[in-house]
């Protein structure tokens, strides 16, 4: 089982939810968890993509929030494709890793100036909400403050993300040999990146055998491939 405090990643546009990630930040360290968000980092030396996507991948979970806004959109020398979010490729690269998502959207009364403007970032936008293909809860917008633009979270909003971090928990502590098996092979996916990075050419399967043996605990020996034999033909 975890050693740590397990880290949620908090994944979300800004400007437009600020306050509704201070309440999962809020709700996080309440529940014993370490909140991992971009702007705690500041300038980082690498790409924003390839740098979220190693915050989530070295991460436990993820709360993703999902509003009315596209957010930004980073190009091909950023690392991504001129057309997602970096919300989108945070969750993707979520899933692709195993790291567990769960998803809170906007409800459709969420304020009308708070929606994209353009056409066509806000089909993008209604696109992407309809393919996310899982489970999420939904949040209201609270009262707004004078002169703000963003709603409070409603009163359910920060109870609604304590009951998913200690969903999560749950579900780790019944799964104690599976939980100590991410946690360490999470921890060792930045240094196997930057070996490959680092590396001239191309790593062979040996060099990152080798690595993977100089940065893991002592008895985390890679497991052999298995062999598969051909099954016969079925009539």
């Amino acid at each position: 089982m975890l050693t740590r405090p397990p880290r949620v990643f908090v994944s979300s546009t800004s400007s437009d939810l600020r306050r509704h990630r201070q309440a999962v930040r809020d709700a996080a360290v309440a529940e014993g968890f370490v909140p991992v968000m971009m702007e705690h980092f500041g300038a980082v030396a690498e790409s924003t993509v390839r740098a979220c996507r190693d915050f989530v991948e070295s991460g436990d979970l993820v709360v993703a929030l999902v509003g009315f806004r596209r957010g930004w959109v980073p190009t091909a020398e950023q690392g991504g494709d001129g057309v997602r979010s970096v919300t989108a490729f945070e969750i993707d690269a979520a899933r692709a890793a195993g790291v567990p998502v769960y998803l809170f959207l906007a409800h459709e009364s969420w304020p009308g100036n708070l929606y994209e403007e353009k056409q066509k970032a806000r089909k993008w936008v209604e696109d992407f909400r309809a393919g996310l293909n899982q489970p999420a809860g939904f949040f209201r917008p609270g009262p707004v403050r004078e002169g703000g633009a963003e709603p409070e979270p409603e009163p359910g909003f920060g109870p609604a993300v304590r009951a998913a971090l200690l969903d999560y928990r749950s579900k780790a502590q019944r799964l104690p040999r599976q939980a100590a098996g991410v946690e360490v092979a999470r921890e060792l996916v930045p240094l196997l990146r930057a070996a490959v990075r680092a590396a001239p050419s191309p790593p062979s399967a040996a060099e990152l055998r080798a690595e993977y043996l100089r940065a893991a605990p002592p008895g985390w020996d890679p497991v052999a491939p298995a062999r598969h034999t051909a099954s016969p033909p079925r009539n």
